[in-house]
């Protein structure tokens, strides 16, 4: 009996250690999630980070912006001001929702990882917790960030537009055009 039972303690140890490694690297790379702000414009999530705002462009597209020290002083993409298409926002203990007439994103508040799905609630995107990085740099002595981020995607109809080091744009072509 005394086997078994210690045999039964190793397996437990075992277990438990094979799943602190499997979810490390997630915990030691995602930003922490510290609040979010519904502004008139766009959802604004305080990151350990920094600043993460999901802007709302069109009814199917959206703009990901990652604010840390440096700010952005000129637009080089978004030139022409376009009417904020209406949005709702939810929140849960795990979860904060934006939803567009088209489209919607869910951010995880435990990874930090966005999930983009259409209308019908098919997922279209997502991000790979723990992949989106800024590493600071300079250009020409002009500060500046190196961005790295991963994504899953089950289909091929988005458009990820880079617009500076720091923000994209997505686009969603999804059956909710067709």
């Amino acid at each position: 009996m005394r086997l078994i039972y210690h045999s039964y303690q190793v397996m437990s140890y075992r277990f438990k250690l094979v799943l602190l490694l499997a979810i490390l690297p997630a915990v030691l790379t995602a930003q922490e999630y510290k609040s979010h702000r519904i502004l008139q414009d766009r959802l604004s999530i305080q990151l350990s980070e920094g600043v993460l705002n999901i802007i709302p462009l069109t009814e199917k597209s959206v703009r990901i912006q990652w604010e840390k020290e440096l700010k952005e002083e000129r637009q080089f993409v978004l030139v022409n001001q376009m009417p904020v298409p209406a949005f709702k926002v939810s929140a849960s203990g795990e979860a904060i929702q934006l939803n567009t007439k088209m489209i919607s994103l869910t951010f995880n508040k435990q990874t930090g990882a966005i999930e983009y799905r259409d209308n019908k609630g098919n997922l279209f995107l997502q991000e790979k917790a723990g992949s989106r990085k800024l590493i600071a740099d300079t250009i020409g002595g002009e500060k500046c960030y190196l961005a790295e981020q991963g994504f899953d995607s089950p289909k091929a109809n988005i458009c990820l537009v880079p617009d500076s080091s720091r923000t994209g744009i997505l686009t969603s072509g999804t059956s909710a055009e067709n």
